[in-house]
């Protein structure tokens, strides 16, 4: 594998360390040329420093009191005993309930030295449906006191509320209004009609609106969000605070009882809760879930999971469903997924490794996913938007897909890419049924599949609401570009657009807004279609076909299967002197989304963020490099959190309308020669700016500038 360009993208710390960052850099590969590593792909999982509490004993009970009496000071690290060369074992008798903590992190001695697994005395579900016991549980809301004033729409970040009340700078916030999706899939979207629910992807979608979001900027009734909403609320939306944040498991194995028990436990949940993780941590034998998480920019950082436990998908006795999803990330946004290992060459009894549903904004960046029986990283059809797998290693099993994005019974999936990844095997290596919004593929190696490359079909609309366009059924918004396609096999094709079958309410017999370019195609098959799009002209056009190649036993023999040609098509240099219409670039030709680069224009372009006014101002150094206070009072600037080496930081301090405010810097902040001290403007109204720079190594702020009375 050290020969493909997936490989060697990433850079990972292998331990945790107390007091430090855990860093992470991803590089993205665009057109086979490797790029510097930037801000949005660094991740940054803390090791928790401050007073460690030790766990004392080897049970649930120790855990959960070390947990208890680490988040009643404040926060903290629950240390676990063991090393390589003396493992220790902790025998849990129930769940270690962390759902009222806030940073505090459990940690162990490393993945071989410490194991959290379930006594014998505790019994798992069988597999016959329900709920399994957790082993560790973290996450938990409160309802706002306010609520929404106006409705939100996809791209808003100002939101309007009937109170404040309660809500501050830094807070995240969820929001769920989506229907349940229960019964048969007819029935749901039967359900769905009567309701007069709306689902449009060239819209709003509002089956299954669900998102949380974090608080940057409060104004009068007016609150700011750090993302544009991906999805449409109404004002009967009942918001929900997070208050369990910064918690996470380090450096220990968490398993079920042995690789022979059949009883089902849900390892590590990290539930709604916000800035989380599980890191360094190899998680087995569970037989349901490894890990959940639903909250906001949760992390799952350098896990391996070889082994889900004796019970597989269609094992006799169990519920198919009990099986399914080792990794289930719903109801949340921003998680992340990176160095991860998934999976057991040669062993296919696992369904799938990662499953999401009601996400956004989800990135899989630098992991490895081995045998799937049926999808490595999956979206299940509910209208989840913005998810990059990236710089990946897939190997599904013969009838597994390595990416699956809509469902074909449920619906659609949201905006997609996937980006240099490598997929070695499977029988589509890449599937994406109902995925109407956007299909990016972009300088993948895609080969030795048995079916397709890439198997996508369209969405047809019901007519809910009356604001579907029927010129728009059909419509993927697919790009595949600069992807390298290979089989040995005689059956398999590339590019291949189903027809579908309309009566569900969703496919659609024909595709539109295609564009297929760069592409090398190699295939043993002769008669085999490296483009296949299916259905008539009046169904399937709009697409654009150039500078593509296709070999068959080393010599050039481009061929596609194609509905007959009309104006918007276009067909250019793919080997066969066939030449027709002109290109015409589209909007959703994108080859990132906005907000991958959102982190960065936040922390590097200096949109302003206003800070909460008290008696001691604090500053999220991750949220901005520009922040702006009104002073009501005499005040004092606490050090910042959240810092990156090099940063530099502008403060906007604005007197208000009494004036002759003054404010103190906290110890960290250091001054020099030039600029010996600082003091405030005392004129009413007139603001004050004072920037530093913060080093990680000195754990300081040096002042680098003052500019005083405008």
């Amino acid at each position: 594998m050290t020969v493909d360009k997936w490989d060697g993208c990433a850079w990972r710390d292998s331990t945790v360390t107390a007091g430090t960052t855990y860093d992470y850099f991803v590089t993205a590969v665009v057109g086979g040329i490797e790029l510097p590593a930037t801000q949005h792909a660094q991740i940054r999982v803390s090791g928790s420093g401050g007073p460690v509490f030790t766990a004392n004993g080897t049970t649930r009970a120790a855990i959960q009191a070390a947990g208890d009496a680490a988040n009643a000071a404040g926060g903290g690290v629950v240390q676990l005993a063991g090393t390589p060369s003396a493992p220790v074992t902790y025998a849990l008798d129930g769940m270690v309930d962390g759902t009222a903590w806030s940073n505090v992190v459990i940690r162990g001695g490393g993945k071989t030295a410490t194991i959290i697994q379930p006594a014998p005395s505790w019994i798992g579900n069988p597999g016959s449906g329900g709920v399994s016991p957790t082993l560790i549980r973290f996450g938990r809301t409160v309802n706002t006191a306010g609520s929404l004033a106006a409705a939100i729409n996809p791209g808003d970040r100002t939101t309007q509320w009937t109170s404040v009340a309660g809500l501050a700078v830094g807070d995240v916030i969820k929001f769920n209004q989506r229907q349940p999706q229960t019964g048969d899939p007819n029935t749901f979207l039967a359900r769905c009609r009567s309701l007069g629910i709306v689902h449009d992807p060239t819209g709003m979608d509002d089956r299954f609106p669900c998102e949380t979001n974090e608080i940057v900027a409060i104004s009068g009734t007016s609150v700011t969000f750090r993302y544009p909403f991906a999805c449409h609320f109404t004002t009967s939306v009942v918001p929900q605070r997070i208050v369990c944040s910064r918690v996470g498991v380090e450096r220990c194995t968490v398993q079920g009882k042995s690789s022979t028990n059949m009883e089902f436990f849900w390892g590590v949940d990290l539930g709604d809760s916000a800035f989380s993780h599980v890191a360094d941590v190899l998680v087995r034998w569970t037989n349901a879930k490894f890990i959940a998480t639903k909250g906001y920019r949760n992390r799952i950082v350098d896990v391996d999971g070889p082994d889900g436990g004796a019970a597989g998908y269609g094992s006799a006795g169990t519920d198919g469903n009990t099986v399914k999803y080792r990794v289930l990330a719903e109801e949340g946004a921003n998680l992340t997924m990176v160095g991860c290992v998934w999976g057991t060459s040669g062993d296919t009894h696992q369904q799938s490794w990662m499953t999401g549903e009601f996400m956004q904004r989800v990135v899989v960046r630098h992991s490895q996913f081995f045998d799937t029986l049926s999808h490595a990283v999956n979206e299940h059809g509910t209208g989840s938007r913005y998810w990059l797998v990236e710089n990946c290693y897939f190997h599904p099993g013969p009838n597994g897909r390595a990416v699956w994005h809509g469902n074909g019974s449920w619906g659609f999936s949201g905006e997609t890419i996937t980006r240099n990844c490598l997929v070695d095997g499977g029988f589509d290596a890449l599937y994406y049924p109902e995925n109407p919004r956007s299909t990016i593929v972009l300088d993948c190696t895609l080969r030795n599949f048995s079916n397709t490359a890439l198997w996508i079909n369209g969405w047809a609309g019901s007519g809910i609401g009356g604001i579907q366009n029927p010129a728009n059924y059909g419509s993927i918004k697919l790009v595949f570009r600069r992807n390298t396609v290979s089989t040995t096999l005689d059956t398999g094709y590339g590019v291949v657009s189903d027809q579908g079958v309309p009566t569900t309410g969703y496919q659609y017999l024909g595709v539109k807004d295609i564009v297929i370019n760069g592409n090398s195609f190699a295939q043993a098959g002769q008669f085999r279609s490296a483009v296949w799009l299916r259905g008539d002209s009046t169904q399937t056009n709009r697409f654009q076909i150039f500078d593509n190649s296709r070999t068959y036993l080393g010599s050039p023999a481009w061929r596609a299967t194609l509905p007959a040609l009309v104006p918007g098509d276009y067909l250019n240099n793919n080997g066969d002197g066939v030449t027709y219409g002109s290109r015409s670039v589209q909007p959703w030709e994108v080859e990132s989304f906005a907000w991958e680069g959102y982190d960065t224009v936040m922390s590097s372009n200096g949109m302003p963020v206003t800070l909460t006014d008290a008696p001691v101002i604090t500053t999220d150094a991750s949220l901005s490099n520009h922040f702006r206070v009104t002073l009501g009072g005499n005040r004092l600037l606490a050090n910042p959190t959240n810092a990156t080496d090099g940063q530099k930081v502008i403060w906007e301090i604005i007197q208000d309308a009494t004036g002759n405010r003054s404010l103190s810097l906290d110890s960290a902040f250091t001054f020099g020669t030039t600029i010996p001290s600082f003091t405030t403007t005392a004129t009413p109204n007139r603001r004050d700016f004072l920037g530093a720079v913060y080093n990680a190594t000195t754990a300081r702020w040096y002042v680098l500038a003052v500019a005083k009375g405008y």
